[in-house]
């Protein structure tokens, strides 16, 4: 196999290729198994028929194309092996016709990361800065245990912070249409509820079966704000009720004697999460500061397709708020390029993050076995096999963990933070 590489203009390069006669031989029966192990020819076993049978039933115009794909794909990966080449696009085939027992020149262009020119990134100081643990944060942390184990108790009529089943009736404002239905509806009236504060202050007093109608503003399917009517009908009451603070808490919430145990265990719990994101973010710093130091032209249509990304991670955070991403848009007054606009530094920056990563991947020779990928993806997927894209994402998160792991030079032992003293007094 013969690979000549020519730059082209911009980030473009021209591949060619030549394969030997043999090699194309090799491909054309490697197809031939391959489509014999796929056929059911009558009167054979799967993959047992002879070559001039299958000729005969799939035509050997379908077996030459088989190859030819095959082909193709080979000595592109081994072109862009052997050139130490980045694609980050398809590429542009120029495919001849395939026939055996000649030699077959493939010629093609692909897109391919621009070259990077590294500044230092070996022994980047950056210090471990470890935040200590407040009373406040034990003392914010023990109010989350109780509200979480808050108990719901029946009550007679609705108050500011109350749980409340109602069935509900909705209009347009104005209108006598019902344009929904539902029932068994549970709104949190408390603070952190979401629910319409005209709902909250409507409800007030109300009794089990008292239906109460309210105007309220939503937003439509467009994230257009519009004024709509509902009719509740109450069909249960509850409040909420807090436990205090106290050994019974304790036990409850684990295998813990008394609060006090509690409180040491948690303002532990905090030092080692407060230690652990010292770690995280001092790792992060070293590579924004390798980043930094790093020259290479992004190219645009990388960013563009970060920012695709970027857009699909938001609008999926905020389906999990139960909330969409035309609704943000509407609330905060814009539109979606003058989104794109705002996290265009950021995705700028992911890209040049990871192409600034991979050279140094390359000039470390740091790489992932191809059997360490398939442990890994066995495992992530639970030992079913993962799709080629995810497979690509994944050897690259490990490549880049790797390389992380290299540049950031250990400093030794995380500080331990002192936080028992403050752990010591109870929370009010």
């Amino acid at each position: 196999m013969q690979v000549t590489m020519e730059r082209l203009e911009g980030d473009e390069v021209k591949l060619s290729i030549r394969a030997e006669a043999t090699e194309v031989d090799d491909a054309v029966a490697q197809a031939y198994r391959r489509l014999a192990g796929k056929v059911n020819i009558p009167g054979f076993r799967r993959g047992k028929a002879p070559r001039p049978v299958l000729e005969r039933f799939v035509g050997k115009e379908a077996l030459l194309a088989q190859a030819q794909e095959d082909l193709n794909e080979r000595l592109y990966r081994h072109a862009v092996a052997e050139e130490h080449l980045h694609p980050y696009d398809a590429p542009k085939l120029e495919p001849p016709p395939l026939a055996e027992h000649e030699p077959y020149d493939l010629m093609l262009t692909v897109r391919v990361l621009p070259p990077v020119t590294l500044g230092p990134y070996r022994d980047i100081d950056v210090p471990l800065n470890v935040e200590g643990v407040l009373s406040s944060m034990v003392e914010s942390a023990i109010r989350e245990l109780q509200v979480q184990h808050a108990r719901l108790v029946p009550a007679e009529e609705v108050g500011a912070a109350a749980h409340v089943v109602v069935d509900g009736v909705f209009r347009n404002a104005g209108s006598e249409e019902i344009v929904e239905e539902r029932s068994d509806m549970t709104l949190d009236l408390g603070p952190q509820g979401g629910v319409a504060p005209e709902i909250v202050e409507g409800l007030q007093g109300a009794k089990v079966d008292e239906a109460r109608t309210i105007r309220f503003a939503s937003t439509d399917d467009r994230g257009q704000r519009v004024e709509v009517e509902g009719t509740f009908t109450v069909r249960a009451i509850h409040t909420v009720e807090i436990p205090p603070a106290d050994d019974d808490l304790a036990a409850e919430v684990g295998p813990y004697a008394s609060l006090q145990e509690l409180l040491e265990a948690l303002a532990k719990s905090l030092a080692e999460r407060a230690a652990q994101e010292a770690v995280e973010r001092r790792r992060e710093e070293v590579v924004a500061r390798a980043v930094q130091g790093s020259t290479v032209e992004v190219p645009d249509v990388l960013v563009e397709r970060q920012l695709d990304r970027l857009v699909e991670e938001m609008r999926e955070d905020l389906a999990r708020q139960a909330t969409t991403l035309e609704q943000y848009l509407a609330a905060a007054g814009l539109d979606m390029a003058q989104l794109r606009d705002r996290l265009r530094e950021s995705a700028l920056y992911r890209v040049k993050r990871s192409i600034v990563l991979g050279a140094i991947a390359e000039a470390e020779g740091v790489r992932v076995l191809p059997e360490e990928l398939r442990r890994a993806a066995r495992s992530l997927g639970g030992g079913k096999a993962l799709p080629e894209n995810a497979l690509a994402g994944l050897e690259q998160i490990i490549l880049e963990q790797r390389v992380i792991d290299r540049i950031v030079t250990d400093t030794g032992a995380v500080p331990a933070v002192a936080a028992k003293a403050e752990a010591s007094s109870e929370p009010s």
